[in-house]
């Protein structure tokens, strides 16, 4: 033979192989893991503005008073405006 391998260069080669065959895969989970996590991000990202966009585009509990109000009639405006003159020591202002 031209050449001479010892006793444990056989072994060593299995091992080092193998061990290049691990590194190899562990390099390729990270980019799965950050293309995972960049989706889910987006995904939670989405759902919160579509919650945002829905919570701001509902009217807020001042407007549909306004808007009752403006369906009251007049004489309940009026004893509900007395009351508050009557008792105005009891009206409590948030």
């Amino acid at each position: 033979m031209p050449y001479r391998i010892s006793d444990g260069d056989m072994e060593l080669m299995k091992i080092r192989s193998s061990a290049a065959v691990a590194r190899a895969a562990a390099e390729v989970k990270p980019r799965r893991r950050v293309r995972w996590a960049i989706s889910m991000a987006m995904a939670v990202s989405m759902v919160l503005a579509v919650v945002a966009i829905w919570y701001l585009e509902r009217p807020m509990h001042y407007e549909l008073f306004i808007e009752q109000l403006a369906d009251v009639p007049a004489d309940v405006l009026y004893d509900m405006s007395v009351d508050v003159v009557e008792y105005e020591e009891d009206i409590t202002l948030l």
